[in-house]
């Protein structure tokens, strides 16, 4: 499902630009000071989604936090979602939560695909996420073909 919204998306847009794709459907996208546990929220109703990017963070986490939000846009469009944040546990991540988190790997691997060279370490650290996404990282089988 995640791999067939993705090139969906860049069917229709021609990019796996986050930020592209986003004004491409008319999500706000709002960079401002949040909790330091917060790293982004998507606010939603009827008529307009804004997601909110904590604009003190590291900017490669900004990226793979606007990509996670975007995920829940498109994957889980009428549902309420909590927002991504620093301290949880690999165990404590909900259903949700995991395939907003796969969804910002895959976009984030079709724009970059160096990343598919990198171990599950090196991904967390290049984009700055907390330690318990070490874990998370290591389920993911990610492969060019697979897009």
């Amino acid at each position: 499902m995640i791999n067939k919204k993705i090139k969906q998306l860049h069917n229709a847009y021609n990019t796996y630009d986050v930020t592209k794709i986003a004004n491409k459907l008319n999500i706000d996208i709002l960079y401002t000071e949040l909790d330091i546990e917060c790293f982004g929220i998507t606010v939603s109703n009827n008529r307009c989604k804004t997601i909110i990017i904590n604009n003190n963070i590291h900017p490669n986490l900004q990226e793979f936090t606007l990509a996670h939000e975007l995920g829940h846009c498109v994957l889980h469009n009428q549902l309420s979602t909590p927002f991504m944040r620093k301290t949880c546990s690999f165990a404590a991540i909900s259903k949700l939560e995991a395939e907003a988190h796969r969804f910002a790997f895959a976009i984030l691997s079709k724009r970059y695909e160096e990343i598919l060279e990198m171990t599950p370490n090196q991904v967390t650290d290049y984009f700055q996420l907390p330690g318990y996404m070490t874990a998370f990282m290591q389920t993911l089988k990610p492969s060019k073909e697979a897009y």
